[in-house]
């Protein structure tokens, strides 16, 4: 197959895909993580033993570049499809010429495990087609068949659809010998963030008065001024000085009212894996409860919830990253969402 025929079959194979986004609406488990994906990937190829006894000059080294697809189950498996061009590798036969334009198409499975909130480490696992055509001024044929091949990489999440890759890949039989393929590749993820269903959660609420009435004197109900909504930092648990002095205000109402309970709902942005947002939120969530048994608060609450959802598409990704307080007057007055 010669590279012009490699490209025109490589964009009809990895185009579609780009243009038939799946808009189907999912829930909070089904996010950004889920869903289809595509991208490309350049490096350096090296092969290793390609000098026998009958071989000289050998030229065992060269870029490469091709194009990948893939679709991810969930969070840490998924199936990836992907064309290469090795390039070519020259050497001497007998003192004679010889060309060898190396192509790959791969099928693998992709497994990953969240290293941070935004990088994430992955091995990918399966086989390589190769099409190998040899060019020399006398009769040599060509070659084609399979070999198992393994990658090992790292990916960043630097934006929530686009992902950056670096990987090593490993093939065991190019043309009996092998290949070391390093490369760095970007990905585009189709945009299922935007069309999240709305399930039950609580839209963070600024201005809004919340009226809770005094225990014990249930004729009088009392206004708390404002609602706190404590925002953070991209991937902190910590609590900023300006959180501190909202929840000053719930300090004061409980040390007047000493029955309010308190229940305290953290959330992370959509960026990363539900696994670990979910340990996230539960941090955020801890550090506000903490902070108030700190003040001397009792009937604290504390509950991670994982990745915000909202049916707006104009929330922002800041305005995801949030703990909210609800106070109500006994514990058989929940929040409808815990």
């Amino acid at each position: 197959m010669n590279r012009k025929t490699f490209f025109i079959l490589s964009a009809m194979f990895f185009l579609p895909p780009a243009f038939a986004e799946d808009t189907t609406p999912v829930s909070v488990e089904n996010n950004s993580d889920l869903g289809a994906y595509i991208g490309a990937r350049a490096g350096y190829n090296r092969i290793e033993h390609n000098c026998t006894p009958d071989f000289s000059s050998c030229d065992d080294s060269d870029a490469g570049f091709g194009l990948f697809t893939g679709y991810n189950f969930n969070s840490w498996f998924a199936l990836e499809l992907a064309a290469t061009d090795y390039q070519d590798y020259k050497t001497m036969l007998n003192q004679r010429p010889v060309q060898y334009d190396v192509e790959g198409y791969d099928i693998t499975m992709k497994l990953t495990a969240p290293i941070t909130k935004s990088v994430a480490g992955y091995v990918r696992l399966g086989g390589s087609r190769l099409d190998i055509d040899r060019v020399a001024d006398f009769e040599m044929p060509d070659e084609s068949g399979w070999t198992p091949m393994a990658a090992l990489g790292m990916e960043y999440r630097l934006a929530p659809m686009v992902s950056l890759r670096a990987e090593y890949q490993y093939l065991d039989d190019v043309a009996g010998n092998q290949s070391h393929f390093s490369s760095l590749g970007i990905s585009y993820h189709f945009g299922k963030t935007m069309t999240t269903k709305a399930v039950e959660s609580i839209e963070p609420i600024e201005t809004e008065l919340l009226v809770v009435e005094k225990p014990k004197i249930k004729a009088e109900p009392v206004v708390l001024p404002q609602l706190p909504v404590l925002y953070f930092e991209f991937d902190s648990a910590t609590l900023s000085e300006e959180n501190k002095n909202k929840l000053e205000q719930v300090v004061k109402f409980t040390t007047e009212y000493p029955e309010t309970h308190i229940w305290v709902s953290g959330f992370t942005d959509q960026i990363g894996a539900d696994a670990y947002n979910k340990r996230l939120s539960q941090r955020r969530a801890d550090a506000v409860a903490d902070y108030l048994v700190l003040r001397g608060v009792q009937n604290v609450n504390a509950q991670g919830k994982g990745k915000f959802v909202s049916t707006s598409r104009q929330i922002k990704s800041k305005d995801m990253r949030q703990v909210i307080v609800i106070l109500t007057e006994g514990s058989e007055s929940r929040p409808s969402a815990w």
